[in-house]
């Protein structure tokens, strides 16, 4: 059922295929039937909320819309790594990621205090700039 995100790169027009290959998959024993109904209710709900999905995202500020777009990389990564390297080992890497992240922005944060610091100090020993 995490693999239900994929579905939302599809176009609608694929989901009387995708319902034919799911049910051939259901009788030949490859999918549970549960599985392939909770696949297609997924598309039918992002497909209908895609347009108020839309309006909201688009309403929003730059920068709101900038944090969206991380979160969902990092989703993106997280799935991506989950099928190569293994789901565990693909939470620790986005963890990992993440918390980089959360670095760069205390240090860009930290980084004016650091320069006033550093000025003040050459300036009173002198060495200021001329």
């Amino acid at each position: 059922m995490r693999a239900g995100w994929l579905l939302t790169f599809l176009p609608d027009e694929v989901l009387p295929l995708l319902f034919v290959v799911g049910t051939v998959a259901v009788i030949v024993g490859f999918l549970a039937p549960r599985t392939l109904l909770g696949f297609v209710g997924i598309f039918v709900l992002f497909s209908m909320l895609s347009p108020f999905i839309e309006e909201f995202i688009g309403g929003l500020s730059l920068w709101w819309q900038l944090i969206i777009l991380g979160f969902f990389c990092l989703a993106i990564l997280r799935g991506v790594f989950g099928l190569l390297l293994g789901q565990r080992a693909a939470d620790t890497m986005v963890g990992n990621l993440a918390a980089d992240l959360v670095r760069l922005v205390v240090a860009m944060l930290i980084l004016p205090v650091r320069v006033v610091r550093w000025a003040s100090r050459s300036m009173s020993n002198g060495n200021g700039l001329r």
